[in-house]
């Protein structure tokens, strides 16, 4: 369990780095950040997001398949420490806001 804790310890100090540009985004109108502002850079932030996501995922999801009487079965299994889950849940949270953002922000609707 010791190499365990250290992974998870690990993503979750690197994670929480990475979140931080993405948690600046909804902020940047009040810390009067501007566009070219290279925190808010949406290669950094959309990439943050997403290297967080998947290093907290790799240290909590465990994935197993197991034969059962001839057939395949999987599972996933969330072992790890809150903070971890508290990182990966933010990481999807901030990137499906921000992704549902863009959409909805440049979609237009034209009559034919």
């Amino acid at each position: 369990m010791e190499g365990f804790s250290k992974k998870s310890d690990t993503a979750a100090f690197i994670g929480s780095f990475l979140v931080i540009p993405a948690l600046l985004v909804p902020l940047a109108g009040v810390l009067n950040l501007g566009a070219s502002n290279p925190l808010i850079h949406p290669v950094l932030v959309m990439g943050g997001l997403f290297v967080a996501f998947t290093l907290n995922s790799a240290a909590v999801l465990r994935v197993r398949v197991k034969p059962v009487e001839g057939v395949s079965v999987g599972f996933t299994m969330l072992d790890g420490r809150k903070l971890n889950v508290l990182l990966l849940s933010v990481s999807l949270l901030m990137a499906s806001v921000l992704t549902v953002y863009v959409f909805t922000e440049n979609f237009r609707i034209v009559v034919r």
